[in-house]
């Protein structure tokens, strides 16, 4: 969804997107670029292999020295970094796992367990969960959020089977949807019903109201991420055309929705 909103919005002005995959291996995103580059690459649009959604150990180097505009999409970098100085468009995926955090509180959840899948964006999640729970004056949960490698099922059943039947957990997010649809049949043979036993909130949306039990879920706007990394773009190569003095640099945070289906037991509806 991000590269089709960039896609047609640099369509509509005339232009063209090409796409490179470097598959999480930091080493390749500076071949990918060059290669792009070659090609006649105007400027970058780039979520970078950086694991935790942040350079660490100098990963941010190759891309300050691009000759061309580089906007970051769905990555960030702290400040002191060179690479904070760059424009950016991303979800605030800690706002969005606080909205479902607060989703649980006002269905009259204490316990909410949290299991997020290793990557980019855990650690916002994280942060947004943990913010939540202590604002809202939860239960603490021992071990959430819990951080897992994609594929870690039967740790991750375990530990949500343990979190019910001795922690009192009545509530859990789960990152990702993929990862909530195959947990759910497996939990139900540990005799964990969805929504009746354990309420569960999916984030991301690809494909969470397919589940057998459609799930509730944080739907991060990934295609308007890539329509407004795709303006921004074009509006730095218009100034670099044009030789106007570049508009200051912009760091925007998109807000997600709560899509509330059936595995929190609720009805449908949707809410920021």
């Amino acid at each position: 969804d991000i590269v089709r909103g960039a896609r047609e919005t640099v369509e509509a002005q005339g232009g063209r997107l090409v796409l490179g995959m470097s598959g999480y291996v930091d080493t390749e995103d500076p071949v990918q670029a060059e290669h792009l580059l070659a090609g006649g690459a105007e400027g970058l649009l780039i979520a970078p292999s950086w694991f935790g959604g942040v350079p660490t150990d100098g990963q941010e180097k190759w891309l300050l020295e691009c000759p061309v505009p580089a906007v970051l999409v769905e990555r960030t970098a702290p400040a002191g970094n060179p690479a904070a100085g760059l424009d950016r468009v991303r979800t605030d995926r800690a706002h969005g796992a606080a909205v479902a955090v607060g989703h649980f509180a006002k269905l009259g959840h204490r316990a909410v367990a949290a299991v997020l899948q290793e990557g980019p964006h855990a650690a916002q999640i994280a942060a947004g969960y943990q913010a939540a729970m202590e604002s809202l004056g939860l239960t603490p949960v021992p071990g959430s959020p819990a951080i897992r490698g994609h594929g870690e099922y039967d740790e991750t059943v375990q530990y949500l089977v343990d979190a019910v039947r001795e922690r009192g957990v009545t509530a859990a997010l789960v990152h990702s949807d993929e990862d909530a649809i195959v947990l759910v049949p497996r939990l139900q043979e540990r005799g964990i019903n969805v929504p009746s036993d354990l309420a569960l909130i999916a984030y991301d949306d690809e494909v969470a109201g397919l589940s057998d039990v459609p799930l509730t879920a944080v739907a991060p706007p990934k295609r308007a991420v890539g329509e407004l990394a795709a303006k921004l773009m074009l509006q730095r190569l218009a100034e670099r055309a044009s030789g106007r003095t570049p508009t200051p640099r912009q760091h925007l945070e998109l807000l997600p929705e709560l899509r509330v289906r059936a595995s929190c037991g609720a009805g449908e509806v949707s809410s920021n």
